[in-house]
């Protein structure tokens, strides 16, 4: 519900009511460089520098099903369940949702120079200054969105932008001022008497926002999550755009400042973001479009409305954390998905030439070429603060809220929560050929072939068995522990709660990962057989998914790297860890989940 500013037009985005649970995709959509940007309920768009329109994310009622010979557009705009498009003969096309007449165009509409969405309406600037509306709110009832959303104010006239929240609607006019209109009950309607100077406005759920030319930012109604408590260090914006419960600013150096409600991560801007152009505000996710076309998002990620199609093809490793998991690129960048309450899918500026990539319940990990870590997510404590003279690592790994480097030399470094003592490990350890994390213990492979454990061992995950030996891979999940021996039989230990042991007569595996409550292990012949918990679909692998060349086990999740080069997850998705970025194409090599 959010309005933008951008070469003299003015780009609507509008929030959602409710997650809709399976989305489809726009096929063969354009690619970047783009040009704008419009943020909708759970779906997206974007304007391409030929004119052409791309849309993502959620799909249940057509919104991202761009109309057949849309061509020539200028502009974009997305409300809750629809999309509107505005093409340079002035003409406006809209499709989606259209059960409150939102895509149904008046038949006297004239020549617009703008269009904008509130979530069940949509508003139009006509050439000579006047506003139109249609969809909810005709009329003042109440009732099924009619808050009197739609019903333009008598001699409205002089208006150069529009912006439409959920249920009220904005106008800013040629003198600069604002006038709104429709539902008042968190007073979004009444602009303070500051509010003049006014360049670009912006409507969210039940607040208002405008950008003045001395570039601070003033919003007005409701304030529950301090979306309209403006940071007062916050002087130079060029842009505004209004979320659901969030508000996000575009800075004159290209950065971005969010305030408000950051329950999914919203507000996290990723540290050293700069090179930003335009922002675009939806549901509960914010979108960047950047300088060079490439189009960014964080926040709510059920349905990949932060994942604009496309990114880079080619994927060399998955890996897969609490609730979210991430893609390795073949260009050395990485790609994460699903939930970021703790910004773990938030990539940090500047994380490239990466050569492995590990999650942790709630935080990301990357092993750069250069042997050094990039750390992101969760830090309470300290599992992202990879300490200063770590240099010349060969593998990492990550815990519950605790991260491992083996370094080139078989030595281990450890950081993060130390409760358990994960982080401390055997002083005769010696020197170590892989590692990996669990909830609270930590695992590592010796290169004598022998398992050593420590940390949390209130699930005996800690108790290796004696005279194990032959090892060549281990697994830590979320209580318990596991390796794959060199004739490839599986064992294991610890507690998977429910409690479930390797199944009998498993043999011939070629690799193996554990999840929070669930194991899994894959055969030569790419079939995986998974075994634990099945309560969230875990342990069910689709068949279309087989043959696979590299499986990850997350919280309740897996994510899979197909031997077509294609990403598959199952399992739990309630936070779209398993809704894979329509734009992952390729895979070329399978490697352990967490190290190289």
């Amino acid at each position: 519900m959010t309005s933008s500013f951008l070469r003299g037009a003015v780009v609507m985005f509008a929030t959602c009511q409710a997650v809709m649970a399976q989305p489809t995709h726009a096929a063969e959509a354009p690619t970047a460089p783009y040009v704008q940007i419009a943020g909708g309920g759970f779906h997206e768009l974007a304007l391409t520098r030929d004119g052409r329109v791309a849309c993502w994310g959620n799909n249940s009622c057509g919104q991202s099903t761009v109309p057949a010979g849309l061509a020539d557009v200028t502009q974009v705009a997305a409300g809750a369940h629809h999309s509107a498009a505005l093409d340079r003969g002035g003409v406006v096309t809209c499709w989606g949702d259209n059960a409150e007449g939102q895509c149904t165009l008046p038949v006297t509409l004239g020549s617009v120079a703008q269009v904008a969405c509130g979530s069940h309406h949509t508003i139009a600037v006509l050439t000579d200054g006047t506003v139109s509306c249609w969809g909810a709110g005709t009329t003042d009832t109440g009732k099924d969105h009619a808050f009197g959303q739609s019903m333009v104010p008598a001699n409205l006239a002089g208006v150069t932008q529009v912006a439409g929240g959920t249920r009220h609607s904005v106008a800013l006019k040629s003198d600069t001022t604002v006038k709104c209109w429709g539902y008042n009950g968190d007073r979004e309607c009444d602009p303070p008497v500051t509010v003049f100077g006014v360049v670009q406005i912006s409507a969210g759920k039940y607040h208002s926002a405008a950008l003045k030319r001395n570039g601070t930012v003033e919003c007005w109604g409701y304030n529950g999550s301090r979306q309209c408590s403006v940071p007062s260090s916050l002087r130079d914006a060029t842009q505004v755009a209004a979320g659901r419960f969030h508000t996000a600013a575009l800075k004159k150096d290209g950065t971005v400042a969010c305030w408000g409600s950051n329950e999914h991560g919203q507000c996290n801007a990723p540290v050293g973001l700069t090179g930003v152009k335009q922002i675009a505000t939806g549901n509960h996710q914010t979108l960047i479009l950047k300088n060079d076309g490439t189009v960014g998002g964080w926040g709510a990620n059920l349905i990949q409305e932060c994942n604009a199609p496309p990114t880079a093809e080619g994927v060399n490793q998955v890996a897969a954390g609490g609730f979210h998991s991430m893609a390795l690129l073949n260009d050395g960048t990485v790609l994460c998905w699903g939930s970021n309450n703790e910004g773990q899918c938030n990539v940090p500026t500047g994380v490239d030439g990466v050569s492995a990539v590990a999650a942790g319940s709630r935080h990301s990990i990357a092993l750069k070429n250069d042997g050094t870590v990039a750390c992101w997510g969760l830090n309470d404590y300290g599992q992202c603060r990879v300490p200063k003279t770590l240099r010349g690592c060969a593998g990492v790994a990550g815990g519950g809220e605790h991260t491992l480097a083996r370094m080139g030399d078989g030595s281990l470094a450890a950081w993060g929560d130390q409760r358990s003592g994960q982080c401390t490990p055997p002083a005769d350890l010696g020197s170590v050929r892989q590692i990996a994390a669990g909830a609270g213990h930590s695992m590592a492979l010796k290169k004598d072939g022998t398992v050593a454990c420590w940390g949390d061992n209130r699930h005996k995950q800690c108790d290796v068995p004696a005279n194990l030996s032959d090892v060549t891979a281990i697994a830590a999940g979320g209580h318990f522990s596991m390796v794959l021996k060199g004739d490839g039989t599986v064992a294991s230990w610890g507690d998977y709660n429910p409690k479930c042991g390797v199944p009998s007569g498993m043999r011939d595996a070629s690799q193996i990962t554990a999840g929070g409550f669930q194991a899994a292990a894959l055969f030569d012949d790419g079939r995986v057989e998974c075994w634990g918990r099945t309560a969230e679909g875990q342990c069910n692998a689709p068949k279309s998914a087989q043959p696979i060349r590299q499986v990850a086990g997350g919280g309740y999740h897996f994510v899979a790297m197909n031997q077509d080069g294609t990403i598959r997850c199952w399992g739990d998705n309630r936070l779209g860890q398993c809704s894979v970025p329509s734009s992952l194409r390729r895979a070329t090599v399978a490697a352990s989940a967490a190290q190289p």
